[in-house]
């Protein structure tokens, strides 16, 4: 994580955060959220000038250079998204005020309500947790409507044509065979409204239950599929390729006939993600759960996943 996403957040920015919640309004307590590498993330907690407390995530774009890297990756995209989905029943942040010109504050900024729960670990319940996911992912795709279409479109991070197998790999045929389905057309396949970066980094539990969906920067209209696969690649290498077909078996629709579609994302997600894979950040053990998962989506049959 860069020194500026570790930073205390500036003075000016912070003046902007109690002005929002109005005169005579302070902060009582704030403490730097460590998850996720993207953005700034600071969990507040307002006391405003009737004494009541106000619990609050400051989100801030003080990543270096993210306007090169990901530009349309905006805070302006993510708090309509979020707008959007104050109408829909999944648990997401409320937008309580934001500047995504840093007209105020140091940086893109919004001020979000905080969510209860907090990331799920090692659930205890396995069944409980993926079903909770498999909920989720069903409210996402339900949501619909001109402004839901009206989101920027799905794009993948990397040019397929431009990635190669990992040098840190031993099984270099085994990536040419995924790149090579990746550099394939898409079959057809159910299109909408997505979250773009569904994993369970990105969801909040409390005893058991989902009590929250963030990181909605990315949210997208695209393939459906995406939204499967990138949470299924995730599942496989934190919980087992077990959690990643169980997930599948879970929250596909029924009758759904769009495997071939689902196989292709699959393979396309992991893909996409290579460029960011440095061996030294990655345990040995989470590598060849990856490798066996991408072995094992290449080998599926059709059918197997339908």
């Amino acid at each position: 994580m860069s020194a500026e996403l570790r930073r205390r957040p500036p003075e000016r920015t912070l003046r902007w955060v109690t002005d929002s919640i109005g005169a005579g309004s302070r902060i009582a307590s704030m403490r730097r959220l460590t998850e996720g590498g993207w953005h700034a993330n600071h969990a507040l907690t307002v006391v405003d000038r009737h004494g009541r407390p106000h619990r609050l995530v400051l989100r801030r774009w003080a990543r270096p250079e993210w306007e090169l890297e990901d530009p349309d990756f905006t805070a302006e995209r993510e708090a309509r998204v979020l707008e959007l989905l104050s109408a829909s029943s999944l648990p997401t942040p409320d937008v309580v005020a934001a500047d995504p010109e840093a007209a105020a504050c140091d940086v893109p900024t919004l001020l979000l309500g905080r969510l209860p729960g907090r990331l799920p670990g090692l659930p205890r319940d396995m069944g409980s947790f993926l079903s909770g996911l498999a909920q989720a992912l069903r409210e996402i795709h339900a949501v619909s409507g001109p402004a839901a279409e009206s989101v920027p479109p799905y794009r993948r991070y990397y040019d397929p044509d431009r990635l190669e197998a990992p040098a840190w790999s031993r099984r270099p045929e085994l990536w040419e065979g995924a790149l090579a389905l990746a550099r394939a057309e898409p079959p057809p396949g159910p299109r909408g409204f997505i979250h773009r970066d569904f994993h369970p980094e990105n969801t909040l539990w409390w005893r058991g239950r989902l009590t929250g969906v963030i990181d909605w920067t990315s949210a997208s209209w695209g393939p459906a599929a995406v939204d499967m696969a990138h949470m299924r690649w995730n599942l496989a290498v934190t919980y087992g390729i077990d959690a990643a077909d169980e997930f599948l078996r879970l929250a596909r629709l029924p009758g759904s006939d769009t495997a071939a579609d689902q196989r292709y994302w699959d393979v396309v997600t992991v893909c996409d993600l290579l460029p960011e894979v440095q061996p030294e950040d990655w345990p040995a053990f989470d590598l060849e759960r990856l490798e066996r998962y991408v072995a094992g989506t290449i080998r599926r049959p059709i059918s197997a996943v339908s």
